[in-house]
């Protein structure tokens, strides 16, 4: 029986320590032939801003309700497909995302359990060893001696 929380801090803190590394960037460099994420990034970021100025387009009066419903579904429309190209992208290449990261911790925190468990599979395999009868692991030092992660040859 192992405490499953220190653990899983210390595989956090050597993945975002790696991946805040200066050669990272080769990492997760997306693949030639791969879905371009930051394009899309870019994409839906300039949609929420239409969004946003459609909304102040109301607020002044210089547009309908019935105008900005017409737009704002277009542009909902739009944000569900680069939402779903994204999450494609992502599935066919986990660390495609990552190249667009200023502070990999920051992503780290905001990404759901399942981001951050596929990220793991991706860049290593983690093996848990046992510690003996009585003994408790309670620090990231005791984790470290406890647990092997071996890197793949991404």
């Amino acid at each position: 029986m192992r405490n499953g929380d220190i653990i899983d801090r210390y595989v956090s803190e050597v993945c975002i320590a790696r991946l805040a590394e200066k050669d990272a960037a080769d990492l997760v460099a997306p693949r030639s032939d791969a879905i371009d994420i930051a394009m899309l990034n870019s994409t839906r970021e300039a949609l929420k801003r239409r969004r946003q100025l459609i909304a102040s387009f109301v607020a002044r009066g210089l547009m309908t309700d019935a105008e900005a419903d017409e737009s704002l579904v277009g542009i909902a429309r739009e944000l569900q497909t680069i939402g779903d190209q994204i999450a494609l992208a992502v599935l066919e290449d986990p660390l495609a995302e990552l190249a667009l990261v200023d502070d990999v911790r920051e992503w780290w925190s905001d990404a759901t359990l399942a981001r951050r468990r596929l990220l793991v599979e991706t860049l290593m395999v983690v093996r848990i060893h046992p510690v003996g009868h009585g003994k408790r692991v309670t620090t990231l030092d005791g984790a470290a001696d406890s647990v092997t992660l071996e890197w793949t040859n991404r």
